[in-house]
Formats: structure tokens, sequence, C-alpha cells
């Protein structure tokens, strides 16, 4: 009988869902060249061939989504409360996991300040998100306070040789049955969380991307909403929210 992972059955239970054709909701708001750091560059302008391409010195950009303002996204997609933790590992305190699915119909790419992602709440207020930094230092508890103890132990009584030794022991799924080039320790943990945590990334015309955002168990029971921040072009001026209604986990 041929077995499936936990994170597997996880990410099946993510993702399967539909997305509705329908934009999310979008509020366009002004953007703060000097808060938005680093973007991705803009496409490069073909060369005019005719002066008829050329007005007052400048490249004519008439009819491109450079001029004007946006009033919509074109993002579709679904956030869903997760089941389950999608770590594989993890032992920290409770964390709610809200898994997000989103698809680019339009045919500029859009950027997502995941980093930024915020929860709303029924009573409208907002929560920001676990941070990377914290998901990781949670993510990487292998060892049990007495566990801790037996490899100091082993360590000071073997001037620090032996120390590596116990801990392969006591951690025996971290260094079994794993390719070479799979990492482990705090880098397996790191590795995990920066994989499959929604993070900035850019989204190109007509493709879709997964993640997921954690938050606290209590914030997470009485969350309605994600609002995700994004940006368009032009990256540096352009830019808004979209609103995600959140979903009960289907379970079966």
């Amino acid at each position: 009988m041929k077995t499936v992972s936990l994170t597997a059955l996880i990410s099946l239970t993510f993702f399967t869902g539909a997305l509705a054709q329908e934009p999310l909701p979008f509020s366009p708001a002004k953007v703060d060249p000097a808060t938005v750091g680093d973007t991705i560059s803009e496409p490069e302008t073909a060369l005019p061939l005719t002066p008829e391409q050329v007005e007052a010195g400048r490249i004519k950009t008439e009819g491109t989504s450079l001029v004007g303002g946006a009033s919509k996204s074109n993002l579709s997609g679904v956030a869903t409360l997760a089941p389950a933790s999608p770590l594989s590992r993890y032992r920290g305190p409770k964390l709610v996991f809200v898994s997000v699915k989103l698809r680019n119909n339009g045919d500029e790419p859009i950027l997502l300040m995941g980093d930024s992602v915020k929860g709303e709440l029924s009573s409208g207020a907002r929560v920001e998100a676990v941070g990377k930094d914290k998901i990781i230092k949670l993510d990487n508890s292998l060892l049990s306070a007495g566990g801790k103890a037996v490899v100091a132990g082993v360590s000071a009584a073997s001037l620090g040789l032996a120390g590596p030794i116990c801990y392969e022991l006591l951690t025996p799924q971290e260094h079994r049955a794993r390719g070479m080039g799979t990492a482990t320790g705090r880098d397996a943990g790191r590795h995990e969380v920066e994989e499959g945590r929604l993070n900035r990334r850019v989204i190109l015309p007509q493709d879709e991307t997964t993640g997921w955002v954690a938050f606290t168990a209590e914030e997470g029971q009485t969350m309605k909403n994600l609002v995700l921040p994004i940006l368009m072009r032009p990256f540096n001026a352009t830019g808004g929210t979209i609103t995600i209604p959140i979903r009960a986990a289907v379970t079966k």
C-alpha cells in the first residue's frame, strides 16, 4: 500500500479548491517610493523607428499601463483556514495557518508584498501576521529540555567531540533517508518556511502562486479576510491592497 506524506495531504487539502473568476476587491492607494524598497525592473521600452513615434522628445506611451492610475488588480484567488500546520516538524506554540492561492488574469506582472499582509478580524481590526524570523525560531525546537541536557553533557564530557554525534542519534528524522542536497537542523526549518510562506513575489500574467500566512491562535479564530498590499506598473508609484475572504477548512 502506497503511503502519502502528511505534507502532501495538507498541500492537497490547501489548494484543490477552484479559484473564483471575479477579481478580488481592490483598493488603490498612493505609494511612497521611499517605503517600497527594491522592486522588479520595468520592461524595456522599444526604441522608436519613425518620427511619428516620438512626441516632444519623448517616446509615446499612449495606450499602455504606464499612463493613469490602476482601478483593478485582475487578481483572483482564495484563502482557506488550514486544517493542520504546513510545516512538517513544527512543535512551537499553536498558530493558525491560512493558505492562499492567487492568479493573475491580466496582461501585466503584479508584485505581491506578502511580508506586509494583515488579517482582518470580525471586529474590523487588522493584525500583523507572524513574521518569518519568529516562525523559523519557533520551528527549530527539535529537542526537549532533557534532550538538550544530554547533548550538552556528552559534549562537555568529550570536549565537544561527541556532541554532534549525540545530536544526530537523538534526531534521526533529520539525518536518515534524506538526499545529499537536503539541509538539516536550523537550515532545514528555514528552507521549509521560506519555500512555503507568502512573501514578496511576482506573479506574471496568466500565472498562479500559492503560499501560507500564520497568525496567533487567538487572532486566527476570528479572522474573516486577508488584506494584501500589491504593486503594479509603474511599481514604485502604483499600488493598493486586495481583500481575500477566508473560508473554513474543508475536512473529509
